[in-house]
């Protein structure tokens, strides 16, 4: 079961550095498309591999995946109409990319009857590695006076930690009968090629582990799981 597992990765891995959106091996095909009816939806047609492979890729992409995300917020001064609380929340819904790192925001209204706060009023190095906010989004409108200073937390995780790190959203369901049809819709943090492609390392990597283990003389497993 390993050994056939590592084929299939290092199988799907090959077809994908080829470069191409249409790539065959033998028996085996992985052909990437996008949705024509869902914008922004990565589909990955596997042929000729077992439903059982790509249903690990799901899982893996859901659980195992790394991206960044806004774990917490420091407010500094928050003299304004909103809840921290409500502040925060909005926050957490914003999509962030980068690395990890802090994401420093301070705006005021002087004298103007009204001002929106966007995300894109964040400090950011201009950099392209740095933590940023991926996407103009209003978070809160200050009144006349009103100021706002705080700090975003971002951290690197997985799915398994908390679902706030899970980079997509990712199904599956069979389209021929011997294919299957991986549909991946990235939240902003990473690109769906991207997240494919970790993801198959990520397999790879977790079933050479296991080859290697099963490699080993039975005295040593028994005597690690003692110890």
């Amino acid at each position: 079961m390993h050994e056939r597992g590592a084929l299939h990765a290092r199988g799907a891995l090959l077809l994908m550095e080829q470069g191409a959106s249409d790539a065959r091996s033998g028996a085996q095909r992985v052909v990437l498309r996008e949705d024509g009816e869902q914008p922004g939806v990565l589909v990955a047609r596997f042929e000729g591999f077992p439903l059982q492979f790509v249903n690990t890729l799901r899982r893996i992409i859901m659980r195992d995946v790394q991206c960044v995300a806004a774990e917490s917020v420091t407010f500094h001064q928050s003299a304004n109409a909103f809840w921290d609380e409500y502040i925060a929340h909005r926050v957490g819904l914003c999509v962030v990319e980068g690395a990890e790192g802090d994401i420093c925001l301070q705006a005021e209204n002087a004298d103007a009857p009204s001002r929106t706060v966007y995300t894109t009023d964040a400090a950011a190095p201009n950099d392209g590695h740095s933590a940023r906010f991926a996407h103009r989004v209003p978070l809160v409108y200050l009144a006349k006076g009103d100021s706002l200073r705080m700090t975003v937390h971002v951290r690197r995780g997985c799915g398994r930690m908390h679902a706030r790190y899970a980079p997509a959203v990712v199904w599956h369901r069979s389209d021929g009968a011997d294919a299957t049809a991986l549909y991946i819709q990235t939240h902003g943090a990473m690109r769906n090629e991207e997240i494919l492609r970790v993801a198959l390392e990520h397999v790879r990597r977790m079933v050479d582990r296991a080859e290697r283990e099963a490699d080993r003389p039975q005295e040593d497993r028994v005597a690690d799981r003692k110890n």
